[in-house]
């Protein structure tokens, strides 16, 4: 859930997510405008900062500065729960409408790609990313 301190935009975004283990969170992207804190409540996860892959784990605290790479998933055999705080916010309901209706078919790649200025959320290539990402499956 995502909490706005007034109706444009709003200084602080914060949406708690709990995630089971072996999922994809969110691809390389960047915001131009947002820093972003992760702070693990419990489990594990895998982050992407920028050209970086890090293993938080309970207590961590990571903050993502405006412009720099990130991604974000659980590792193979780790669940996560944890806050991610976004300042400045932006309100992002319709965002995440538009990523459950592409996950279900229902929009098409190019709906979220043009979305990406609207929303200040960038996708970008990371061959890092990937390569974790394929050795985290291959070690299955």
């Amino acid at each position: 859930m995502w909490f706005h301190l007034n109706h444009t935009v709003a200084a602080l975004s914060i949406m708690r997510t709990t995630m089971g283990a072996d999922l994809e969170g969110a691809r390389p992207h960047t915001y131009h405008q947002s820093a972003e804190l992760f702070y693990l409540l419990d489990g594990q996860l895998q982050l992407l900062a920028r050209d970086q892959v890090i293993i938080a784990s309970k207590g961590y605290r990571v903050v993502i500065p405006p412009d720099m790479a990130h991604a974000f998933a659980t590792p193979p055999g780790h669940a996560a729960d944890f806050p991610i705080a976004q300042a400045p916010g932006l309100p992002r309901f319709e965002y995440f409408r538009l990523v459950e209706r592409l996950k279900q078919g229902e929009a098409t790649l190019s709906e979220l790609l043009a979305s990406q200025e609207l929303y200040d959320n960038h996708f970008l290539k990371s061959r890092t990313w990937h390569v974790v990402r394929k050795q985290a499956h291959h070690h299955e």
